[in-house]
């Protein structure tokens, strides 16, 4: 009887230690995007569209006149209230370029033909419709709890006043996986 103790105790150890807790969605709560009067962008538009756990996010950025790498991004990204960037600065054209944080979204950026994914950036009207954030795109860590998160961006030229900021706040949503759930189909009570 103690051999099945212990073999069983075993087994519940090595459950907990194989028990992951994957991110399944994220939950954006508020988009807002404002910017004062500028040469380079106009009215920057943005839709919320909520499906099941998912969020839909749609953007339409009318950029006036081109960008280069004379404009800068500075973000501020805290998850639980522990800051995950903070003051990350970036020039706009490292953030949209093929290795930056913002990646996933140029990716969606429509006309694909017309928009480089880095600099510069020639005036035309973008548009991303229907994105939904993967955590695991700007998190790389395969193991993301449940939390609320906060980002902030501005978006400027270097040395002067940003002239767009881009708040984002929400919940990653996260299950745990594993043999928990094997035990799971044993649990009577």
């Amino acid at each position: 009887m103690a051999s099945k103790t212990i073999q069983l105790f075993t087994l519940c150890v090595l459950a907990l230690a194989v028990e992951q807790v994957v991110c399944v969605g994220v939950r954006v709560k508020s988009l807002k995007v404002k910017s004062r009067p500028n040469d380079y962008f106009g009215e920057i538009v943005t839709k919320l569209r909520y499906e099941n756990e998912d969020c839909y996010i749609s953007v339409r950025v009318p950029v006036k006149s081109q960008l280069d790498e004379r404009f800068q991004v500075r973000g501020n990204l805290q998850f639980h209230g522990l800051p995950i960037l903070r003051n990350q600065v970036n020039t706009l054209c490292e953030a949209l370029d093929e290795k930056g944080f913002f990646k996933p979204i140029v990716d969606k950026i429509q006309p694909k033909n017309k928009f480089p994914g880095g600099c510069p950036i020639a005036a035309g009207n973008y548009t991303i419709n229907n994105y939904v954030i993967n955590m695991a795109d700007y998190i790389p860590v395969g193991l993301i709890p449940s939390g609320k998160f906060e980002a902030n961006f501005l978006i400027g030229q270097m040395g002067s006043s940003p002239i767009v900021s881009i708040a984002v706040t929400g919940s990653v949503i996260a299950e745990r996986t594993g043999l928990t759930s094997f035990f799971n189909f044993f649990d009577t009570a």
